[in-house]
C-alpha cells in the first residue's frame, strides 16, 4: 500500500479572517515499501513529520517544485537535520540529501546556502552529502529517477507571471498505481502529462472559485480549471489544495464538479492520510 499524508494543504499565509482555517504551506509525504519521499519542502515541515511520529531526519528524497519560499525552505531543513545528527549521535546521522529539482534550484543553491551561512561559505555541513538531481524540462519531455521502490518523474509546467518560474509537476510510481502533483501552474502541456490516468491527482487550487483572470495571469488554477483538467486526463481521484480558504469546502466542490470531472473529489486538509492499493 502506497500512503500519502497531507503535510500542509494552504499557502503561504496563515488565517487572515475569522472563518479562515490555520493551515500550513504545501508538503506532503509519500510511503511506499520502505521507501518515502518528500513533495516540497515548506517551512515548519520538519515539526510536522515529528507530530506524526515520522523521524525527519530519515528524510533522504526530496523533490521541490518551484523555489518560491512557500514550497522551498530547504536551508532550514538541512540545517536541523545536520544538528540533529551534531547533538544525537550517529543514530539520527543522514549520510545522503537528494533535491530532485528544477534547474534554478539546483545551479543556484550555493549562493543561497553562502547567504544563510556564511561562516560556512564555499563550504557545506560535513552531513548530509547533498546531491542535486537538475529536472527541468523543455515542457514536453520527462526525466526521471528511481530510488528504492518508488519511480519519479518530473516535467517542467507554467507558473508565474509571464510563466517565469522554473517550476515542475510531478509523477510518484509505484506498483499500486500513479499519484500526479501539480506543484503551482496553471493548465498547460506539462501538467496534462503529468495528471494522465493518475490514480491520484493532488493539485493547486490557489485561485478561488470564478476567479479565472488571476489564475491565468499569476499561473494557478481554479477548481473548476482543476477539474477540468482531472477530467480530460482520466484521472480517478482529485485531490485540491494549496488553497487560500476563503471559498467553502461545499463552493469549491461545486465549482470543481461543474467542470464534468465524474471521479472522487476531496479537498485536502492538514494531515489527511490517502491510501493507493493495488487492484487485485
Amino acid at each position: 500500500m502506497t500512503k500519502i499524508t497531507i503535510l500542509g494543504s494552504g499557502t503561504c499565509t496563515s488565517h487572515f479572517a475569522p472563518n479562515v482555517k490555520l493551515r500550513h504551506p504545501p508538503a506532503f509525504l509519500i510511503e511506499y515499501n520502505g521507501t518515502s519521499l518528500l513533495l516540497d519542502c515548506s517551512e515548519g515541515v520538519r515539526l510536522r513529520l515529528e507530530s506524526i511520529g515520522f523521524d525527519y531526519s530519515k528524510v533522504q528524497h526530496i523533490a521541490l517544485s518551484h523555489a518560491h519560499p512557500d514550497h522551498c525552505a530547504i536551508i532550514h531543513f538541512i540545517q536541523s537535520q545536520f544538528c540533529k545528527g551534531l547533538f544525537g549521535g550517529d543514530q539520527f546521522k543522514n549520510d545522503i540529501l537528494n533535491f530532485y529539482c528544477p534547474n534554478q534550484i539546483a545551479h543556484e543553491f550555493d549562493s543561497l546556502w553562502n547567504f544563510h551561512q556564511p561562516d560556512w561559505r564555499n563550504d557545506r555541513y560535513p552531513f548530509p552529502a547533498l546531491i542535486f538531481h537538475p529536472m527541468t524540462t523543455d515542457h514536453k519531455g520527462i526525466k526521471s529517477a528511481t530510488f528504492g521502490h518508488i519511480t519519479l518523474e518530473g516535467i517542467s509546467v507554467k507558473h508565474g507571471r509571464k510563466d517565469l518560474v522554473d517550476a515542475l509537476g510531478f509523477r510518484i510510481i509505484t506498483a499500486d498505481g500513479t499519484i500526479a502533483y501539480s506543484g503551482d501552474s496553471r493548465d498547460c502541456d506539462g501538467l496534462r502529462m503529468i495528471s494522465q490516468n493518475a490514480d491520484i491527482f493532488i493539485c493547486e487550487a490557489t485561485a478561488g472559485v470564478g476567479l479565472e483572470d488571476f489564475a491565468t495571469t499569476a499561473g494557478h488554477l481554479t477548481p473548476y480549471q482543476a477539474g477540468k483538467i482531472a477530467s480530460e486526463t482520466n484521472v480517478k481521484k482529485l485531490v485540491l489544495v494549496h488553497y487560500p480558504g476563503t471559498d467553502s469546502v461545499e463552493s469549491m466542490t461545486e465549482n470543481c464538479l461543474s467542470s464534468g470531472f465524474q471521479g472522487d473529489i476531496i479537498i485536502g486538509d492538514d494531515f489527511d492520510v490517502l491510501k493507493l492499493a493495488r487492484s487485485e
